[in-house]
């Protein structure tokens, strides 16, 4: 249907909505409504309210690295319905070899110069609570991998826990707490715990990675790391301030042991380059998931 723009103010425009469509959804005068600009066009929804995203996207190019690149930036951006469109549409195959590596989504239709994907996730509070938990579980995992097996390292079984569930998983919690605006003031730091997560399982990847070609032995700088993530996990569970706080001054504790300007030079010189490096890194990564922590207990 058609409705004519009435002038209001000085530069202001107003439309009427159909009077079906607010009884449908139980509106009434002085309630808000959410406005979004989507491509060239505006969408009225009820606040709250899931909306169905859509995004057209012109590909000049049909590598398997651009392509995953441009899906997974819409899918976290929580686009329902994707649009990709080519000068030639690559073999379904290999878009679905793509798609296979996120939740939720299918391709729905093709044609000579375009595929559309759609998403059919369902977002729930309780059920991104619980991968948020499966996300601590499967970086836990990955840890206790490296350090406990680490004179057999078993490299591919790392890294395709890595590659496969933990980035899986990464996507789909990125994707809900975005679309869902999960923990509402806090969800950026939800979103931002879920990213830590999987930079410290990545690293320890990449740790096992090097350990197994450099063929190293010494792990001693490494066997706080998983207790130090149990704690944090535990601080999580618990969500209140005095935790979190607690667990920042237990990495200092660590940090003054091996990171400290009047131990460090001693550090290096008692472990292997490739470790030192690693548990460097993944200190820091620890420091920042402390950091997000207080924030969510706030």
């Amino acid at each position: 249907m058609r409705r004519k723009l009435i002038k209001q103010g000085g530069s202001g425009l107003t439309v009427y909505v159909p009077k079906r469509w607010i009884d449908l959804k139980g509106l009434k005068a002085g309630d808000e409504v959410d406005v979004a600009e989507e491509n060239e066009r505006i969408v009225i929804a009820r606040v709250g309210e899931t909306r169905q995203l859509r995004k057209e996207v012109t590909l000049e190019t049909t590598t398997p690295s651009v392509m995953r690149s441009t899906i997974a930036s819409l899918y976290k951006a929580g686009y329902d319905e994707m649009v990709l469109k080519f000068k030639e549409t690559p073999p379904i195959s290999s878009i679905n070899e793509i798609i296979s590596t996120f939740t939720g989504l299918e391709a729905v239709s093709q044609d000579k110069n375009s595929v559309t994907i759609k998403c059919f996730l369902r977002i729930d509070d309780e059920e991104t609570e619980k991968l948020i938990n499966k996300m601590f579980q499967l970086t836990k995992l990955v840890v206790e991998e490296v350090i406990t097996g680490w004179n057999k390292l078993d490299v591919d079984n790392i890294t395709a826990l890595v590659k496969t569930n933990v980035l899986k998983l990464r996507d789909h919690l990125l994707r809900t707490i975005n679309a869902s605006k999960y923990g509402g003031d806090k969800s950026y730091y939800y979103y931002d715990l879920v990213t830590i997560l999987e930079k410290i399982a990545t690293e320890f990847q990449v740790l096992a990675l090097n350990a197994k070609e450099n063929k190293l032995k010494d792990k001693s700088l490494l066997m706080p790391l998983s207790n130090l993530l149990d704690e944090g996990y535990k601080c999580y569970l618990k969500k209140d301030m005095e935790s979190a706080q607690a667990y920042k001054l237990v990495l200092r504790e660590q940090a003054k042991k091996t990171l400290w300007h009047d131990v460090i030079a001693s550090v290096i010189k008692k472990n292997d380059p490739v470790v030192f490096t690693s548990h460097y890194h993944i200190m820091k990564l620890y420091n920042h998931l402390s950091s997000r922590l207080i924030s969510i207990s706030s």
